[in-house]
């Protein structure tokens, strides 16, 4: 983890017979991620580079989700497989690389989406019935109610990836700058509700 104007470098070294046939990915679960660049080396040379992250649009990545994602194979027998990544962003670097396969990552996936969607509608709902009673009570605590589901919402959106799958996804920076202003926007609402 960290903050720097600077790329932050990581490197990982993949050997196994077991995951020759597999369809294996990285997974990075952080949408608030500038850039990503993995280089995938054997015997010395680059064999594949992969560029994920939320300023790159959806229609430019390998596998379009709401994290980033990169699919590949282990190719050659006994020969490892280096794999460097280099980060880079404005709001923070924060780097939890998963390895696994894709099997295992769209049941992993499927557990987690039914949670992000209830929470979702509660907060939608939540929103809705707040600015409801505002419209009819014009009371003040009513509007800062109102004010924190709204941009609630719009914060999970941005930090689960939603938002960048659902709305802004071709638009570059939008999902980070989405992300600090309804941050920004949430903290005020705190400051108006109590």
């Amino acid at each position: 983890m960290g903050i720097s104007n600077s790329a932050h470098w990581f490197g990982i070294i993949l050997t196994g017979e077991n995951m020759l046939e597999e369809d294996l990915v990285l997974t990075l679960n952080t949408p608030v991620l500038d850039r990503a660049e993995f280089y995938f080396i054997q015997n010395n040379q680059i064999i594949r580079r992969s560029v994920v992250g939320d300023t790159i649009p959806l229609a430019e990545l390998d596998y379009p989700y709401r994290i980033p994602v990169v699919p590949f194979h282990l190719n050659a027998q006994e020969v490892e497989t280096r794999i460097f990544m280099r980060a880079t962003s404005a709001v923070g670097v924060e780097i939890p690389l998963t390895l696994t396969t894709l099997g295992q990552f769209t049941a992993e996936q499927q557990s987690t989406m039914p949670f992000l969607g209830g929470l979702l509608s509660l907060f939608t709902l939540c929103f809705l019935f707040s600015g409801i009673l505002y419209c009819f009570m014009r009371d003040t605590p009513f509007l800062a109610y109102t004010m924190f589901f709204g941009v609630a919402v719009i914060f999970f959106l941005t930090q689960t990836g939603l938002g960048r799958i659902w709305i802004w996804g071709e638009n570059g920076e939008a999902n980070s700058r989405i992300s600090m202003l309804s941050g920004c926007l949430l903290l005020a609402s705190f400051c108006l509700i109590g």
